[in-house]
Formats: C-alpha cells, sequence, structure tokens
C-alpha cells in the first residue's frame, strides 16, 4: 500500500537557514565578536533548534473492513486511467486525468517511478490518504461538478473542505475559485444582515 504524505517545506527552509548561519560563524570564528566589540553592537542570537517530527505510518487496516463508497467508486469501469485511494476505511476510484489537468500534489505522485512487483492505486493496494471520509467526498465533488454546480453551491462547510484539501493538494486554480466563492457568499450574508428580510430573500435568490 503506497502512503501520501505533504510534508511542509518550512521545516526545511528553516534547517537551511540554520546550517548557513552555522557555516557563516565557523568561517568568521571570532571577528563576529571582534567586530560587536568595536562596534559596541550585541553578538547575534543563537540560532532556535527545531526538530523535524517523525511521521508515523498509519496502521494497517484489515481488508474485510473496507467498503467502496456508494458515489465514488464505480466497479463497472476498468482500471486502466483510475486510481483507488483509501481514505480512512472507505474506498474511492478517481479518474486520474481529473486529477491531473492542472499542477498538483497528484500529479507528481503519478509521475514517480514505481517498485517493479507493486502496482500502487489499485483496489488490492490503493493510496492511503489521511483525509476525512467528509472531506474527500466534499473534494471530489468539486472535481467532478460540472461548472454551473459549482457556481451555485451557497453551503460554506462544503465550500471551507474543497478549499483545505485544493490547497493541500496543491490545487492553485481549484482554491483560488473557492475563496472567491466563499467571499461573496460571506460579503452577501454580511450584507442581508443589515437589510430588511424581503430584500435579503430576493438577493439570496439571484
Amino acid at each position: 500500500m503506497t502512503h501520501l504524505y505533504l510534508l511542509n517545506p518550512a521545516r526545511k527552509i528553516r534547517l537551511l537557514s540554520t546550517l548557513l548561519y552555522r557555516g557563516s560563524q565557523r568561517l568568521l570564528g571570532s571577528r563576529l565578536d571582534s567586530t560587536s566589540r568595536v562596534m559596541g553592537t550585541k553578538p547575534l542570537p543563537k540560532p532556535t533548534k527545531y526538530v523535524n517530527l517523525p511521521i508515523h505510518p498509519q496502521p494497517p487496516v484489515d481488508r474485510s473492513q473496507l467498503a467502496r463508497d456508494a458515489d465514488f467508486f464505480c466497479s463497472e469501469e476498468p482500471n486502466d486511467g483510475f486510481c483507488v485511494f483509501q481514505v480512512e476505511n472507505t474506498l474511492f476510484k478517481v479518474h486520474r486525468v481529473l486529477l491531473t489537468r492542472e499542477p498538483s500534489a497528484f500529479r507528481d505522485m503519478f509521475c514517480l517511478p514505481q517498485p517493479k512487483n507493486e502496482s500502487s492505486g489499485t483496489e488490492n493496494s490503493p493510496v492511503a490518504l489521511t483525509d476525512t471520509v467528509h472531506q474527500f467526498k466534499d473534494f471530489l465533488w468539486a472535481v467532478y461538478a460540472p461548472a454551473p454546480e459549482l457556481y451555485s453551491e451557497s453551503r460554506l462547510d462544503r465550500l471551507l473542505n474543497v478549499l483545505e484539501l485544493a490547497n493541500k493538494y496543491c490545487f492553485s486554480s481549484l482554491e483560488s475559485w473557492i475563496v472567491d466563492r466563499i467571499y461573496i457568499l460571506v460579503n452577501k450574508r454580511t450584507t442581508c444582515s443589515v437589510r430588511p428580510p424581503r430584500l435579503c430573500m430576493s438577493a439570496s435568490s439571484t
């Protein structure tokens, strides 16, 4: 089974900056202290130590407990062009072309070389994700939904789930659209809160 983890690059950047600072200290040696005495300035503070927390893989799940999602798993379709994901105890069978039509973490994952004796992304060896079933279903809804359905969505809880996973998996265009849509909805509701109820009903219907 393949596990997909996304790491925050800020830790690596802080680690590199720490290494560069230590290297400059060794190269300059005592010049830093002598310069600080002459100029009357305080020496640079010691860098903060950052510890990278280890990643613990998810415990194995009994395959008898896995269930196919009723909305996003089409067993009648062939396996070619699909990728099977495991989220909690649920399997999702997703079109790869929808996940790779723009630069994303999934496109990078599919470009990585796979072991010869392992066919990840199938029902026997799904790609395990760390999201919740509810979040991933809302995200797949946005991936599969036609444009008119996306533009008419007004449930903030669904849009927030889509926004979180779009940011996590680097779907920049979807993330940008969801941010604009949430801003419009929040602005409309804030405006309606100071209007008469009749005007609010007419505004929400448009």
